[in-house]
């Protein structure tokens, strides 16, 4: 099991542009949790969270949180592809 973390590191180290790709999927998984509406997406972490999800609602909330993973994750995406050149 170390010698798979120590692979890992060791990868990351020498390829560090996969730590967007990485970003990316973990965006994505999140935005299609967000747009689902389930909790674990979409639950209010601050005060100002709070605010928005009693001010406009949960569907309109759950589409603004998972609109911004989805814009995250696309930039992720694209800073992958651009890192690679």
């Amino acid at each position: 099991m170390n010698d798979l973390i120590e692979y890992a590191k060791d990868f990351m180290v020498n390829n560090p542009h996969y730590g967007y790709l990485l970003v990316a999927i973990v965006l994505i998984v999140f935005s299609f949790g967000s747009f689902k509406k389930y909790n674990w997406a979409i639950s209010p972490g601050s005060s100002y969270q709070r605010f928005l999800y009693n001010t406009i609602g949960e569907k309109w909330f759950s589409r603004l949180i998972g609109a911004g993973f989805l814009i995250g994750s696309l930039a992720s995406f694209g800073a992958f592809f651009l890192s690679n050149k």
